[in-house]
């Protein structure tokens, strides 16, 4: 009788963990099903795998920090990712040292550490060369979203944005983040 409870203990844990590990296909209440956008892979020599910047901002003063790539995606574009943050004097209120990480399979970015704002730092970010003619992006909407860890999104207030699915472009400018976490571009299906 151990034996199986131990099993079914581990097959818990299996399963449990297998359900964290999937970021995609995101559901919201009553608002349908979304999906991350997804990048093209690396093709060529790419050293890098994955694409960060690391700073330390004195909250009191402000700082910022930006994030420039250029890669050749296997959909045959040049694929560039463009991010700078603002942090505005007062955001918060000590040094801390920031790291920004962009995704390698979404157009979505991590920061940390986990922290909320006394006031709004302000995000502009952009990836040209993506393959999205076929995405349903939200229409009338910047499809730029919060995505929490347990897998909601919510929409994030921008100054503007650009959807351009023939060229491959999406861009917010302004995007106002409250807390950090992670953020990009949705679809959405009803």
């Amino acid at each position: 009788m151990r034996k199986i409870l131990v099993i079914l203990a581990l097959a818990g844990v299996v399963f449990m963990g297998c359900k964290d590990a999937k970021v995609n296909n995101v559901i919201q209440p009553e608002k349908g099903t979304y999906s991350l956008v997804p990048i093209p892979g690396k093709t060529g020599l790419s050293s890098e795998a994955v694409y960060s910047t690391t700073s330390t901002i004195d909250g009191t003063v402000g700082g910022n920090m930006t994030l420039n790539q250029s890669y050749m995606g296997d959909n045959g574009q040049t694929v560039t990712l463009r991010l700078s943050m603002t942090f505005p004097a007062g955001a918060f209120d000590d040094a801390r040292t920031i790291t920004l990480t962009a995704d390698d399979h979404y157009a979505a970015v991590s920061c940390s550490p986990s922290m909320v704002f006394a006031q709004s730092v302000i995000l502009d970010y952009s990836y040209t060369g993506l393959t999205i003619k076929n995405c349903d992006l939200p229409k009338d909407k910047n499809g730029f979203y919060f995505i929490s860890d347990n897998g909601y999104l919510e929409p994030v207030v921008s100054s503007s944005f650009l959807i351009d699915k023939k060229a491959g472009n999406l861009s917010v400018t302004g995007a106002q983040i409250n807390h950090f976490s992670r953020y990009g571009w949705s679809t959405i299906s009803n």
